[in-house]
Formats: structure tokens, sequence, C-alpha cells
């Protein structure tokens, strides 16, 4: 078999509705980094495509599941692949100017070969001839960028922070292909003497097009945060990346434990190069700051420092090997 492009519909009428919804491709260049979202129809699906992914694939470091999504973030450019190790595996990751080019390879194993090419978000799929038994596929997407925004001081001591979810709907609804990849709230030190109705701040993780910019959607949800905030000292703050430095993550920890000086995150910030935008005040930079630094920590973002609840979380007690589990 020669070289063949298909669309995903084309991939759909001539192999028939694989198992893979969606799939979604984020870059960070100047981290040589790309992260790899694929939707499933089923979670155990994901599970073991991703643990097959994770055994045979050089270019994967690090994988997890989220509800039946498996994430993948990976390295630019080419790897081993070990198909006696795994079903299928990831070879190769280019970049080009608004386009990503994953390509992956399977040996006797072909449901990756037409699952993933039919996934929306997929422009088109390029199927290559076989080498040695050896079957590839190489899946053409937009190339997104993550932007992560961070918000504090939105509430009072009787109102919430919810604002800041419905303002990130909006504007996902409002800019066509815009994706709200994840909501997170963060909570900080109980110590905190100004706290509002939670002690917590929000987190949004953004998922923007090469045909949106991301100054366009930083104040686009600017505008919507301004018309639902209560306090007077509301803050947002944006990070542009797939990995978060360590200081940011070590400033997220610092917040959870103890009260810390905003004048120490404003300087934080300036150094980063993080973009603050004052909504009614610049107080929430803490907060803001602080739910970015925890961005990709899960759960233990809605938890305190050193909380009860987190050692009854089940992966928790996997790793203190907890007889009751």
């Amino acid at each position: 078999m020669g070289r063949i492009e298909l669309t995903p519909e084309e991939v759909e009428r001539k192999y028939g509705k694989g198992l893979s919804k969606s799939y979604l491709t984020i870059v960070d260049e100047e981290q040589g980094v790309v992260e790899i979202f694929e939707k499933c129809r089923a979670k155990g699906c994901a599970e073991w495509s991703l643990i097959n992914r994770l055994r045979s694939s050089e270019l994967i470091k690090h994988g997890w599941i989220e509800g039946k999504t498996l994430i993948m973030r990976t390295e630019l450019g080419k790897g081993e692949v070990r198909l006696y190790e795994g079903t299928h595996g990831l070879e190769k990751v280019e970049v080009g100017e608004d386009k990503v080019y994953t390509t992956w390879c399977s040996k006797g194993h072909s449901e990756i070969l037409w699952c993933l090419p039919q996934a929306r978000g997929v422009i088109k799929s390029i199927y290559h001839p076989d080498e040695g038994g050896v079957r590839r596929v190489t899946v053409i997407t937009p190339k997104y960028t993550k932007l992560i925004a961070g918000v504090d001081d939105t509430g009072e001591k009787t109102e919430t922070w919810e604002c800041t979810l419905k303002a990130a709907f909006s504007l996902a609804s409002d800019m066509k292909g815009l994706l709200l990849l994840a909501h997170r709230v963060f909570q900080a030190s109980k110590d905190v003497p100004w706290k509002t109705s939670h002690n917590c701040s929000s987190v949004m993780v953004f998922a923007v097009p090469p045909w949106i910019s991301t100054s366009d959607v930083i104040n686009g949800f600017i505008e919507r945060l301004k018309k639902c905030v209560y306090s007077e000292n509301a803050c947002a703050v944006f990070f542009r990346g797939v990995l978060i430095p360590k200081i940011l993550k070590n400033f997220g920890d610092a917040v959870k434990m103890g009260v810390v000086d905003e004048l120490e995150a404003l300087k934080l910030a300036k150094k980063l190069g993080l973009v603050v935008a004052e909504i009614t005040g610049t107080r929430g930079v803490i907060g803001a700051m602080a739910g970015i630094g925890y961005a990709d920590r899960g759960i233990e973002c809605a938890a305190y420092s050193n909380d009860i609840a987190i050692e009854k979380v089940r992966f928790r007690c996997v790793e203190k090997k907890c007889e009751e589990c």
C-alpha cells in the first residue's frame, strides 16, 4: 500500500466508528514539549491505551487519565518504539507553523491506525507504506497553546467565586475553537486574615487554537470578570505554556501553608513575565498565582496543606499500603 491521505470522515466510512472521540495537541516550543489529549468512548480503553503507550514509547515522558481522557506529555522529535512491549506507540512529533504532526506505529494491532484518524479535531491523516510488517499513520491536528488563568478575591464573605467559571464558559462559547480544558479550585491557608467566602481562588486552563490570539482570550476573560466580581481586590494572572516553573509551584505551597505578602507575589509575577490584570485591585494576585502553581496537581489543589482528607484519597492510601484499600 502506498501513501494515502484521508479525512476523519473518510476514515470512519472506510473502517467504521472507532473508540477515539477527540484528539488535541498543545505545543510549548520553548520547552520542546507537546501535550496530547485523547478522549475515548470508554474509560477502560483510555487506561489500557495509556499503559501500552507509556510502556512502548520513548517520546512519551508522562501520562495520566482524567475521566475518559488520556493525557500524554511528550518531547518533540523522533523516538524509539518498542512494539514488543506495547501494542502501538508514538514514533515522531513534529510542529509546523500552525499544525502538529504525530506519527503512530503498530505491528499486528491496527486499531490505533483508524481510531485516532477519525477523532474530532483531526484535520487529516497520512497512511504510510508498510515496512517490515510495521504500519504507520501521521495524524495532523491544529497547533494549540495552553493558557492558564488564576483568579482570586472575586467574592466576599457571602459571595463565592462561581462567576469565574461562568465567565470561562461564556468566553469559550463566543470564541470558536477555544477550549476550556480544566477548572480547579485552589484552597489557601486557613490563616489568611482577609479571606472571602471559601478562602479559595479559581484556576481555568484554556487550549487556544492558532486562529485566536492569547491576548484576545486574556482581554475577553477580563471583560467578563469585571461584570461579576464583588470584591475590591479581585485580580487575574495568566501563564502561557505547558510546564509550570518549579518556583511557581513552590509559591503555591507557601500560600497553602501560611500568609504570603502581596509585594512578594507581584515581584515573582514580574520575574516570570506573567500577565497580571487588576480587575478591581491587586491583592488577589497571591491566590491567583498560587492556583496556577497547582494547576497540574489534581485534587491536591482543593486541599489544605497537610489535609487529613487527602490521606483518604485512594492514590495516597495505596502509596502508604493501607490494608483498607
